[in-house]
């Protein structure tokens, strides 16, 4: 069961990260210059500078799937709306001001001849009043009305639909409307942010890799033994007390562990003379000779499931107890 478990999780995570991953990306340097052409086409009107972000790459869209939005749903890459961005610079606030309102008036009136169209989404407002007032850390008001400063970071983030009407395909990509004086900030420590960001990256993997405790990752490994090498050279006492080990047996069908390890057709003779001929050193041998004569839901035991699915003899010879009688031999499984 853990086996088929695996494959199906390795299945669904390479069609998540590799082939809808790679597809978006893929469209994303297709339609990438019209995106950009479309939307400084607009802003033009108005004297506003845009600047085009780079094609987001498929490992950094991978990354960032993985670590911010590991809780969401499959597939997790469709929560990646900017492979393709651009900001829009403003000088001030009330500049800013004009250049949303123009924004969304041109977005209302379209054109029925255009090739493409730009819709919008989403919006993000970090300037959001109610939320700048929850933040205790900002402490400063403005004079006059009393709103609240920001003393880090805000933009606006417009998650547009991108549609090619003649080519009848579209994308999700993202516009920012920032204040000039945080685009200098950003170039300047452009190289600081990077180091954060891969520290960010660093101690998400380490927190993510807390939250599975040793029962689940010995479960994922489906007994591979590249993958459940390492666990047995690091946690090697994990073994002798872990309840998954020693009393787990799977609701469906009843296994036990040596059950499931039995009902895996690509078990390595290696890794279970490790698991049941190592002096006790990772499995008790009472837990051992219990388990292969314990029957599943369908009143079998190890051996037979080993009958049916090991490739080879040796492997086979695992599942037979130390100590049986008549009455084990002559069940009807066997």
């Amino acid at each position: 069961f853990f086996f088929f478990f695996f494959l199906k999780k390795k299945k669904k995570k390479s069609y998540d990260y590799i082939v809808y991953l790679g597809e978006v990306v893929q469209r994303g340097y297709i339609m990438d210059d019209d995106f950009q052409r479309e939307v400084k086409e607009i802003f033009t009107q108005i004297n506003c500078p845009v600047m085009a972000g780079p094609v987001k790459k498929q490992d950094r869209s991978k990354t960032k799937a993985q670590l911010d939005y590991n809780q969401c749903h499959f597939p997790k890459s469709a929560q990646i709306l900017d492979v393709v961005r651009c900001c829009a610079v403003f000088p001030s606030i009330a500049a800013m001001y004009d250049g949303l309102t123009f924004f969304k008036s041109k977005l209302k009136n379209k054109h029925q001849h255009k090739q493409f169209e730009l819709e919008i989404m989403r919006c993000k407002n970090g300037f959001y009043w109610t939320g700048l007032e929850k933040d205790k850390n900002i402490k400063e008001k403005s004079n006059r009305l009393q709103l609240p400063i920001p003393n880090s970071y805000r933009d606006v983030k417009f998650n547009l639909i991108f549609t090619d009407l003649k080519k009848k395909i579209s994308i999700v990509g993202e516009l920012q409307f920032l204040l000039r004086p945080i685009v200098e900030f950003q170039h300047k420590y452009h190289h600081t942010y990077e180091v954060l960001r891969r520290k960010d990256f660093v101690y998400g993997s380490k927190d993510q890799l807390k939250t599975f405790d040793l029962d689940k990752r010995i479960e994922m490994t489906a007994f591979n033994e590249k993958l459940l090498g390492p666990l047995l050279v690091q946690f090697p006492r994990h073994f002798l007390e872990s309840n998954l080990i020693q009393f787990a047996k799977e609701k469906r069908t009843g296994k036990n562990i040596a059950s499931q390890m039995a009902y895996n057709p690509f078990l390595s003779y290696g890794l279970i003379r490790e698991l049941f001929h190592s002096n006790g050193r990772y499995m008790n041998r009472d837990v051992i000779q219990r388990q292969l004569k314990e029957k599943d839901a369908r009143q079998a035991v190890a051996l037979m499931n080993a009958l049916s699915f090991q490739r080879n003899i040796r492997n086979v010879v695992f599942f037979i107890p130390n100590e049986t009688d008549d009455e084990f031999w002559q069940s009807k499984d066997i």
